[in-house]
């Protein structure tokens, strides 16, 4: 029963927009395709926030073919959570923490293609 609440509980519905094109990259070791888009979502009081979303296997090569800056999109997903460790100009070691969204399923509301010159 635990288990399945606990499961239930890291469920992510957002709406928004793209805020640059979708930047894709292979995995040298498994093959396997990933995305990185940066949405902006906002509420009704609520200031702007900057959600980044990581994409899979066909969404992330069809979010790079078709999701230029200004798309708006729906994402299924859930919550991850990883330390970054990297070192300041004075030697030192800094970690934080990184939350990103996992999508699980994208849907395309308004699509505005990537132009040419954009990061891909």
């Amino acid at each position: 029963m635990f288990s399945r609440t606990l499961g239930a509980m890291n469920h992510v519905h957002l709406v928004g927009i793209v805020v640059w094109p979708v930047e894709v990259w292979s995995d040298r070791t498994t093959g396997r395709v990933f995305g990185k888009a940066m949405l902006a979502v906002s509420a009704d009081n609520d200031p702007l926030a900057f959600v980044p979303v990581i994409l899979q296997d066909s969404e992330a090569v069809d979010a790079g073919m078709y999701l230029g800056e200004g798309s708006r999109i729906e994402i299924i997903g859930h919550l991850h959570s990883s330390l970054l460790t990297n070192h300041d100009i004075g030697g030192n070691k800094r970690t934080r923490r990184v939350l990103h969204v996992i999508a699980e399923r994208v849907k395309y509301l308004t699509v505005r293609s990537p132009q040419s010159g954009d990061r891909l």
